[in-house]
């Protein structure tokens, strides 16, 4: 398909696009297109089409703009759900995501082993994926890894240099962009590199990213804590001055 190469470690490699703006799929335009794939297989697409993120705003953004910005999220989930509908049927109402603040309402369509997941939040997003039927039945949780592999995933990714300098090989890269989503994007790297699937879309609605970039921090911590806890692992708070001491020893 020719789209940039995103990025790519030792396991796991995506591509991302960001098409122009004549560019349609599914009679909709879509702002970014990313594939996804694990140990030289693709795992699944996120297709993103009207959203918060790339939404053109004038210096001073009123309550009409934001009014046009809401319709034509609406505009592009009602679009697509009708073109699916007439190729695969009524889809099912499900809730995707496991955690709080990541959960999303979706509708599902299945075809040849495949699910098709159209999920629309008012004011952020229509986004659609697609991925396995086995994948989309387990809610989009990563496959299962043990303390013990995951330890040794990333120890094996430690690299010590001659002259001192430590560094931390295969993690992975997110574009964000013409969006603001700096913080969300560095979640995703963070979830993604201890191997548990990310969107930058959901994460920048968890952590109410604002019009233009500005993320919350304590609401995506609370979100990522939720849904890391959904994959079986947990998250550990590091109070005090950041140090390199403090790195050292963490």
């Amino acid at each position: 398909m020719s789209w940039p190469h995103e990025s790519k470690t030792d396991s796991q490699s995506s591509f991302r696009y960001y098409p122009h703006a004549n560019y349609r799929l599914l009679q909709a335009r879509p702002y970014s297109a990313v594939l996804y794939a694990e140990d030289g297989k693709v795992q699944h697409f996120s297709i993103v089409f009207a959203n918060k993120g790339d939404f053109k705003f004038s210096n001073s953004q009123g309550a009409g703009e934001i009014g046009d910005m809401e319709r034509a999220i609406e505009r592009d989930f009602e679009q697509i759900r009708n073109l699916l509908s007439e190729q695969l049927g009524e889809p099912d109402r499900q809730q995707f995501g496991a955690s709080r603040g990541i959960k999303q309402l979706i509708d599902r369509w299945d075809w040849k082993s495949h699910a098709f997941l159209l999920a629309s939040r008012d004011g952020e997003y229509t986004n659609l994926k697609i991925m396995h039927s086995s994948a989309a039945d387990n809610k989009g949780r990563g496959k299962k890894i043990s303390d013990a592999e995951l330890r040794r995933l990333t120890t094996e990714n430690i690299i010590n240099k001659a002259n001192g300098d430590v560094l931390i090989d295969n993690i992975p890269m997110v574009d964000q962009g013409p969006k603001g989503y700096c913080l969300p994007a560095t979640f995703g790297r963070y979830l993604r590199y201890m191997q548990i699937p990310s969107d930058i879309c959901i994460l920048a609605m968890a952590g109410q990213t604002q019009v233009g970039g500005g993320t919350s921090l304590a609401s995506i911590i609370d979100a990522v804590d939720g849904y890391v806890g959904s994959q079986n692992r947990s998250m550990k708070e590091v109070s005090g001055e950041i140090k390199l001491r403090t790195i050292k020893n963490t």
